[in-house]
């Protein structure tokens, strides 16, 4: 009975510390998609380019798949919900930050606070056309 009792509670646990969160760039720019946890740490990044989706999900406390750096373990104590998703232009500006995303929820840069405004990429000379005259 009793290993039954932890095997459920083992399960439950590893079912909590585990969140996912949906990426939808519905601007008209490539963007940089950062998801912070409640708690600060810095679970991942994903790039998107226009109308693209994205899936992020988080096991911190057990392992971080998506995030650059190791979470201490001390972490998995600590709520990492809800989330911050700050939408970066490609040139590093701030496009869209949203706060209080929760777990399962959808984050589009349209639906939060910012500029939404990114700068057009310079667009090469024009080359002159060369004309034979024949």
């Amino acid at each position: 009975m009793k290993k039954t009792v932890f095997i459920l509670c083992s399960g439950l646990m590893a079912f909590q510390c585990q969140a996912s969160l949906f990426l939808l760039n519905d601007s008209p720019f490539k963007l940089k998609a950062v998801v912070m946890a409640a708690n600060g740490t810095n679970l991942g990044e994903k790039v998107l380019g226009p109308d693209e989706t994205g899936y992020f999900e988080d096991s911190l406390g057990q392992s971080n798949p998506v995030g650059q750096e190791i979470a201490p373990p001390e972490n998995a104590q600590m709520s990492i919900t809800p989330y911050s998703v700050f939408w970066y232009c490609m040139e590093g500006t701030s496009y869209a930050t949203c706060t209080n995303v929760g777990a399962g929820a959808l984050s589009s840069p349209s639906s939060c606070d910012g500029s939404k405004y990114c700068k057009m990429p310079p667009k090469p000379p024009s080359q002159a056309i060369e004309q034979d005259s024949e």
